[in-house]
């Protein structure tokens, strides 16, 4: 029967009344389908009952166990399992399945179940069980992986050889065989047994059971790779390891040992891939040959993955390769630092095909982590300890049914699922029924029925991926700490909590943590200091920390997220602290915006300053450099001037005289007349140097006149050169210096005509404005190249132009020489009509 308790007035009112039909020997409490009874029935032995009861105690469903279970202390609801308790243990029911999924007896293993006598249960919020026995108090974590260990148990036959294990290999009939340091195993799954292979030791085989691969072949011959006895094969019927001396492997140990599609042992050794066909005796040996266009890239050979293309990719120390048989080449893929997207690590131990994708490869390093690798772009991207891995060093690689990827490392195992846009990365330690941290090369296998295994330095682990789940419970978050130096502050009691603080408290650290308890060292957390940091911090441990050192005053948003045990994290599981720095009033915003105004006022002072100061300084030398030129200048004029008083004075009065001594010979020898007319011309040649030395027309006439007296000499020079004149003006009402420049000027440029630019035609302008004179010379002659610097016209003989820029700056004017290759030459003089100090002078030279 069954009661209605009110616990108001402790009344009872029957529900259910079946009299020696049924019996309900534990009820769980209401929920929103019911509640659940465990019952039995007289006389029926065979199995037991769950039955679903709604408020009226009617009977909505029924499931019939085919066992019988024990009597039953308690019964509760999880999720939709049933777990019940008993005086032989802990039985869980799926009730969807409608059958008995999970048994937990009594066992003396590490971490089993001390007692089998249940009395109690609990399930808190991390999805975990807690039973209390006659021996104490247990706690069941339900998603803890299952994690079997196998080890050598000296005094049972039936244990491993050794617990050192190395390669694995999974039979036709679904045993494993299994290689160690100490011989071959044979291990049945379903019994748990392992049998036995060794080899009687004697002196010259010592190291003939230690074996580090093995392989059943398609017809059925079981091969033995040895650590140093190279390639060895079993007789099932003698249990004998019979030697393959058909095989040379030059003493080295087989690291693979794998069999093609047509038949072959694929070999990879320290001498390089060995393609061995052990029904005809056949072998190729291919390794590392620099003068061999056909060579890996190393000769030690680590993994071997055979494509569906019947091409093979080789894992070497030193990089991976692509072997092609048919076509007989080979490329190679190292690892490139100084581009990202190469393979992390030149020594690869693993290459595994993706299950979704084909082009894909995974590939396992040694101090590089884990690799993506296209087999079309010949790319890779990179999987390191800094994305979660447990540590850089793969020992071991595979993929379960629901293309999880597994790695067995140096630092424990861990899984994520590549197939997911941000993966969860989850590891697992000793304390989770590991063998140890350290696993061994070579040595990992899966399974058809989809158990992993990985074997180590101490043991075998056995894995069932499908019944590893992952906890969806998000622990509280806390801040456990608020520390200013060794000072504690008050506890943030909540998230959104407000701490002020003074500016010379900016040296602060805040502790915190989530409140999964299973394996607090897996728990994962992000921070950031909302206004300090620029990116998310990552940190795990039992005690993480966040410590900040000089931290500006302000308005801060300290952040923190936390994972549970599983590593996985709710981005809206997040606890928020407001902090507040003080600020003095030194630090506030007026003081300094009034602070960086002065400072800008007074830079802005100093620089004036600075440039007035650098514009008198550049005037001064501007200055000084006019005068000099000028003072240059005119003892140029003054030097012509007593050249010209000289050959006046001189040579010209002896010219004079010979003359008139020549004159008084001409009865006496009439020839003499020649030498008397050779010497006028010579006489005239002289006045016209003398002249242009000393132009006494410039002084007497004026500008204009003696500008076309220049010209006209020019001209009886070079009768074809042609030369027009446009004179707008007299220039009368100038200088006297600005008329000699200009004078000069013209000199110098037809100087330079008529010695470098080969011209037939020039032209002259002469041009007076409001306050300048422009002085325009032309030609057609064969031009130049202006050069950057006015010194180089110098350097070019064009000593006739460095002198007219000379001159136009003496009077603060420029004089811009413009010219093209083959196109002629112009310069262009402006000179202003009322002398001033002049600022920066323009470009002389323009192109």
């Amino acid at each position: 029967m069954m009661f209605l308790l009110n616990v108001t007035d402790l009344s009872c009112n029957p529900l259910l009344r079946t009299p020696n039909t049924i019996s309900i020997l534990a009820l769980d409490h209401e929920d929103s389908e019911g509640f659940w009874g465990f019952t039995t029935k007289p006389n029926v032995q065979a199995h037991t009952d769950l039955v679903l009861f709604n408020a009226k105690g009617e009977i909505k469903k029924t499931i019939t166990l085919k066992v019988r279970l024990p009597l039953p202390y308690q019964i509760r609801k999880m999720g939709q399992n049933m777990f019940i308790s008993t005086n032989s243990g802990l039985f869980v029911v799926d009730l969807h399945r409608n059958a008995l999924v999970r048994t937990f007896l009594r066992s003396d293993k590490k971490n089993g179940l001390g007692n089998h006598d249940i009395l109690a249960l609990y399930f808190d919020e991390q999805e975990s069980v807690w039973l209390g026995t006659f021996g104490g108090v247990y706690r069941l974590r339900l998603n803890k992986p299952s994690f079997y260990l196998f080890r050598n148990q000296p005094g049972h036959a039936n244990s491993l050889s050794s617990s050192d294990v190395n390669g694995m290999f999974e039979g036709r009939d679904g045993k494993i065989w299994i290689a160690t340091a100490d011989g071959l195993n044979r291990f049945d799954p379903n019994t748990e047994q392992f049998e036995r292979y060794l080899q009687p030791v004697y002196e010259g085989n010592t190291n003939l059971n230690n074996i580090w691969n093995v392989l059943e072949a398609q017809d059925g011959a079981v091969w033995l790779g040895t650590k140093a006895n190279c390639l060895w094969r079993l007789d099932r019927t003698s249990r004998k390891f019979i030697e393959e001396k058909r095989l040379r492997c030059f003493g080295t140990g087989i690291r693979v040992l794998k069999e093609s599609k047509s038949g072959k042992l694929l070999i990879g050794s320290a001498s390089g891939l060995i393609l061995f066909d052990p029904h005809k005796g056949k072998m190729e040996q291919i390794g590392y040959d620099p003068n061999n266009e056909f060579s890996l890239t190393d000769g030690r050979v680590n993994a071997i993955y055979e494509a569906p293309d019947e091409t093979l990719w080789v894992g070497t120390d030193v990089g991976l390769n692509h072997v092609d048989l048919k076509r007989r080449r080979i490329v190679a893929y190292r690892q490139d630092v100084k581009k990202k997207d190469t393979i992390s690590n030149n020594n690869i131990w693993n290459i595994l095909p993706d299950q979704k994708h084909p082009n894909i490869l995974w590939l396992g390093t040694i101090g590089g982590g884990l690799n993506r690798f296209d087999i079309r772009t010949g790319k890779s991207t990179h999987v390191r300890a800094e994305d979660g891995l447990p540590s850089n060093v793969i020992y071991g690689l595979l993929l379960d049914k629901s293309g999880r990827l597994w790695m067995s490392t140096s630092a424990g195992i861990a899984h994520f699922d590549p197939n997911q846009k941000n993966p969860n990365m989850v590891s697992y330690r000793e304390k989770d029924g590991l063998q140890g941290l350290e696993y061994n090369l070579m040595s990992y296998l899966a399974a058809r029925n989809g158990s992993l295994y990985f074997g180590g330095p101490n043991g075998l682990n056995r894995l069932e991926p499908m019944n590893i789940g992952q906890s969806d419970f998000s622990p509280p978050l806390v801040i456990s700490l608020f520390r200013i130096g060794y000072n504690h502050l008050r506890s943030i009691r909540k998230s959104g909590d407000r701490i002020v603080i003074q500016h010379n408290e900016n040296n602060f650290s805040i502790e915190f943590a989530a409140l999964d308890y299973a394996d607090p060292y897996k728990n994962q957390y992000q921070y950031k200091l909302e206004g300090f940091d620029t990116d998310w911090m990552t940190q795990s441990g039992r005690r993480p920390a966040a410590h900040y050192t000089n931290v500006p005053p302000g308005d801060y948003i300290f952040e923190v997220r936390g994972s549970n045990s599983d590593g996985r994290m709710n981005p809206n599981n997040r606890l928020l602290v407001y902090i507040t720095i003080k600020s003095e009033f030194w630090q506030t915003w007026w003081f300094q915006l009034g602070l960086a105004f002065l400072v800008v006022m007074g830079y802005a002072f100093l620089y004036v300053r600075h440039q007035k100061h650098k514009q008198h300084e550049a005037a001064r030398i501007l200055a000084e450099e006019r005068e000099i030129k000028k003072r240059l200048a005119e003892s140029r004029d003054r030097e012509r001037l007593r050249i010209a008083q000289e050959l006046h004075d001189g040579p010209m009065q002896q010219l004079y005289t010979i003359g008139h001594q020549l004159d008084g010979l001409a009865v006496i020898a009439p020839q003499s007349q020649i030498v008397r007319a050779n010497l006028n011309k010579v006489a005239a040649e002289l006045r016209e140097v003398v002249g242009e030395l000393r132009p006494a027309m410039l002084r007497l006439l004026g500008l204009q006149p003696a500008l076309k007296a220049l010209i006209r000499r020019i001209e009886k020079r070079t009768p074809d050169l042609v030369i027009t004149t446009k004179f707008e003006t007299d220039g009368k009402a100038w200088s006297e210096e600005l008329q000699h420049a200009l004078y000069r000027i013209l000199q110098e440029v037809m100087s330079n005509v008529l010695k470098h630019a080969g011209a037939s035609e020039v032209h002259i302008q002469l041009l007076e404005t409001e306050d300048k004179v422009r002085f325009i010379i032309s030609d057609n002659g064969k031009g130049f190249t202006p050069p950057d610097k006015l010194v180089d016209l110098a350097r070019a003989n064009h000593y006739g132009l460095l002198g007219c820029v000379e001159r136009a700056e003496i009077l603060n004017g420029t004089a811009h020489v413009q010219s093209i290759p083959h196109h002629g030459t112009k310069v262009i003089v402006e000179i202003p009509l009322a002398l001033k100090d002049a600022g920066t002078v323009g470009p002389a030279v323009q192109k």
